[in-house]
Protein backbone atom coordinates (compact mmCIF):
# COMPACT_ATOMS: atom_id res chain seq x y z
CA UNK A 1 0.00 0.00 0.00
CA UNK A 2 1.48 3.19 -0.85
CA UNK A 3 1.12 6.59 0.88
CA UNK A 4 -1.60 7.57 -1.36
CA UNK A 5 -3.74 4.47 -0.31
CA UNK A 6 -3.42 4.37 3.08
CA UNK A 7 -4.20 8.22 3.10
CA UNK A 8 -7.43 7.08 1.58
CA UNK A 9 -7.99 4.42 3.67
CA UNK A 10 -7.75 6.68 7.09
CA UNK A 11 -10.47 8.98 5.06
CA UNK A 12 -12.71 6.32 4.65
CA UNK A 13 -12.61 4.28 7.78
CA UNK A 14 -13.14 7.98 9.28
CA UNK A 15 -16.63 7.92 7.51
CA UNK A 16 -17.22 4.21 8.61
CA UNK A 17 -16.64 3.32 4.51
CA UNK A 18 -14.77 0.01 3.66
CA UNK A 19 -12.49 -0.30 0.64
CA UNK A 20 -12.19 -3.75 -0.83
CA UNK A 21 -9.68 -5.01 -3.28
CA UNK A 22 -10.22 -7.75 -5.90
CA UNK A 23 -7.08 -8.40 -7.42
CA UNK A 24 -8.28 -10.86 -9.80
CA UNK A 25 -10.09 -8.62 -12.47
CA UNK A 26 -6.95 -6.84 -13.43
CA UNK A 27 -3.63 -8.50 -14.84
CA UNK A 28 -0.52 -6.54 -12.92
CA UNK A 29 -3.13 -4.61 -11.01
CA UNK A 30 -5.77 -4.64 -8.55
CA UNK A 31 -9.44 -3.20 -8.51
CA UNK A 32 -10.43 -1.22 -5.47
CA UNK A 33 -14.05 -0.68 -4.28
CA UNK A 34 -14.20 2.26 -2.34
CA UNK A 35 -18.14 2.21 0.04
CA UNK A 36 -19.29 5.79 1.70
CA UNK A 37 -22.23 6.04 3.30
CA UNK A 38 -24.39 8.99 3.24
CA UNK A 39 -25.94 8.96 6.79
CA UNK A 40 -24.48 7.31 9.28
CA UNK A 41 -26.62 7.60 12.13
CA UNK A 42 -27.00 6.25 15.63
CA UNK A 43 -29.64 3.98 15.65
CA UNK A 44 -31.45 1.92 19.11
CA UNK A 45 -33.54 -0.34 18.59
CA UNK A 46 -36.33 -1.17 21.27
CA UNK A 47 -37.87 -4.55 22.24
CA UNK A 48 -36.53 -6.66 19.49
CA UNK A 49 -36.05 -10.19 20.11
CA UNK A 50 -33.28 -12.33 20.82
CA UNK A 51 -33.02 -14.15 17.34
CA UNK A 52 -33.44 -10.81 14.89
CA UNK A 53 -30.85 -8.53 17.56
CA UNK A 54 -27.31 -10.14 15.53
CA UNK A 55 -29.13 -10.01 12.08
CA UNK A 56 -30.62 -6.04 12.48
CA UNK A 57 -27.38 -5.00 13.84
CA UNK A 58 -25.00 -6.79 11.08
CA UNK A 59 -27.23 -5.12 8.33
CA UNK A 60 -27.32 -1.24 9.96
CA UNK A 61 -23.85 -1.86 10.70
CA UNK A 62 -22.88 -2.79 7.55
CA UNK A 63 -24.17 0.33 6.43
CA UNK A 64 -21.97 2.63 8.79
CA UNK A 65 -24.67 3.14 11.29
CA UNK A 66 -23.88 2.67 15.15
CA UNK A 67 -26.76 0.31 16.99
CA UNK A 68 -27.69 0.17 20.33
CA UNK A 69 -30.52 -2.48 22.00
CA UNK A 70 -32.93 -1.28 24.52
CA UNK A 71 -35.13 -3.67 26.61
CA UNK A 72 -38.60 -2.23 26.83
CA UNK A 73 -37.94 -2.77 31.36
CA UNK A 74 -34.72 -0.21 30.37
CA UNK A 75 -36.38 2.44 28.60
CA UNK A 76 -34.28 5.60 30.98
CA UNK A 77 -31.59 3.64 28.99
CA UNK A 78 -32.79 5.84 25.87
CA UNK A 79 -32.12 9.00 27.59
CA UNK A 80 -28.56 8.15 28.12
CA UNK A 81 -27.77 7.48 24.54
CA UNK A 82 -27.77 9.87 21.92
CA UNK A 83 -29.77 7.80 19.40
CA UNK A 84 -30.72 10.21 15.99
CA UNK A 85 -33.07 6.96 15.06
CA UNK A 86 -34.78 4.61 17.49
CA UNK A 87 -36.81 1.65 16.14
CA UNK A 88 -39.50 0.53 18.29
CA UNK A 89 -40.62 -3.66 17.46
CA UNK A 90 -44.01 -3.50 17.15
CA UNK A 91 -44.40 -7.18 16.73
CA UNK A 92 -45.56 -8.43 20.76
CA UNK A 93 -47.74 -6.05 23.27
CA UNK A 94 -49.06 -3.38 20.76
CA UNK A 95 -50.52 -1.14 23.42
CA UNK A 96 -47.07 -1.63 26.06
CA UNK A 97 -44.92 -0.47 22.28
CA UNK A 98 -47.24 2.61 21.41
CA UNK A 99 -47.66 3.88 24.82
CA UNK A 100 -43.36 3.70 24.46
CA UNK A 101 -43.86 5.12 20.88
CA UNK A 102 -45.70 8.45 22.93
CA UNK A 103 -43.22 8.16 25.79
CA UNK A 104 -40.34 8.66 23.64
CA UNK A 105 -41.58 11.40 20.74
CA UNK A 106 -42.67 13.64 24.28
CA UNK A 107 -39.46 12.76 26.09
CA UNK A 108 -37.14 13.01 23.39
CA UNK A 109 -38.30 15.08 20.58
CA UNK A 110 -34.76 14.95 18.43
CA UNK A 111 -35.28 11.33 17.68
CA UNK A 112 -37.00 10.02 14.80
CA UNK A 113 -39.16 7.14 15.56
CA UNK A 114 -39.53 4.20 13.18
CA UNK A 115 -42.08 0.92 13.74
CA UNK A 116 -40.75 -1.94 12.32
CA UNK A 117 -42.51 -5.51 12.52
CA UNK A 118 -45.08 -7.09 10.79
CA UNK A 119 -48.04 -5.40 11.71
CA UNK A 120 -51.55 -4.73 9.77
CA UNK A 121 -52.61 -1.12 8.74
CA UNK A 122 -54.68 -0.37 11.92
CA UNK A 123 -51.64 -1.31 13.72
CA UNK A 124 -49.45 0.97 11.35
CA UNK A 125 -52.06 3.98 11.65
CA UNK A 126 -51.72 3.37 15.93
CA UNK A 127 -48.03 3.65 15.89
CA UNK A 128 -48.01 6.97 13.37
CA UNK A 129 -50.43 8.75 15.73
CA UNK A 130 -48.45 7.94 19.07
CA UNK A 131 -45.81 8.98 17.37
CA UNK A 132 -43.60 7.49 14.65
CA UNK A 133 -42.35 9.11 11.43
CA UNK A 134 -42.18 6.06 9.60
CA UNK A 135 -42.86 1.91 9.30
CA UNK A 136 -40.38 -0.35 8.24
CA UNK A 137 -41.88 -3.98 7.62
CA UNK A 138 -39.07 -5.74 8.68
CA UNK A 139 -37.58 -7.79 5.53
CA UNK A 140 -35.91 -10.92 5.49
CA UNK A 141 -32.96 -10.39 3.52
CA UNK A 142 -29.82 -8.24 4.23
CA UNK A 143 -30.26 -6.35 1.13
CA UNK A 144 -33.90 -5.26 1.41
CA UNK A 145 -33.22 -3.94 5.29
CA UNK A 146 -30.45 -2.15 3.96
CA UNK A 147 -32.00 -0.38 1.19
CA UNK A 148 -35.11 0.17 3.10
CA UNK A 149 -33.24 1.49 6.29
CA UNK A 150 -31.33 4.07 3.75
CA UNK A 151 -34.81 5.14 1.69
CA UNK A 152 -36.37 5.65 5.14
CA UNK A 153 -33.03 7.80 6.41
CA UNK A 154 -33.20 9.71 3.27
CA UNK A 155 -36.95 10.96 3.74
CA UNK A 156 -36.52 12.31 7.70
CA UNK A 157 -33.08 13.84 7.12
Amino acid sequence: MGLGLSTVLRIVQYHNGSIEIDESKLLGGALFKITLFKHPKTISIVGVNNMRKDFLALCLEECGHQVSFVETDKLDDLHKNTSEIIFVDLRSNLEQRLKIIEMVSKDIPNANLIAIGEADQGTIDAAVRAGCEEYLMTPYSKETIQNRTEMVIDSLF
